[in-house]
């Protein structure tokens, strides 16, 4: 099992939510009536968490299997951190790059800011 990667000196500067929202997680879901809930299924299985974040396996409507970056709204984020994301999808969509993981879509929704990206299950090395 890999080790985490190191936190940046800005998400060590902020406590890590280990209360609240799942961001996605069995606890939380999606509005049914939501246009990510339209397009997409978060699974249960979650990929991996951040300072602010969830990263949930999901499965669109077509049954593709994709990771989704579910970003909670939960009042911690500052504006600065807002305008960061908005800038990060900026830069995603207008890049096509073979080291680039691309963002398929991008929802800002009531509870959640939702980041779908393809999904590759790891596969051990020998």
């Amino acid at each position: 099992m890999r080790a985490p990667p190191p936190r940046t000196a800005r998400e060590r500067s902020r406590p890590r939510n280990t209360q609240g929202s799942k961001a996605g997680g069995s606890g939380e879901r999606a509005d049914a009536n939501s246009e990510f809930a339209r397009k997409y299924k978060l699974d249960d299985k979650e990929l991996g968490t951040g300072a602010f974040s969830r990263v949930q396996l999901a499965t669109s409507n077509e049954g593709t299997k994709v990771a989704v970056k579910c970003i909670s709204k939960n009042g911690e984020l500052k504006q600065e951190d807002v305008d960061s994301l908005h800038e990060e999808v900026a830069v995603l969509r207008s890049v096509d790059h073979p080291n680039i993981v691309k963002l398929y879509d991008f929802f800002d929704e009531k509870r959640y800011y939702y980041m779908v990206r393809p999904w590759r299950p790891i596969t051990p090395s020998s």
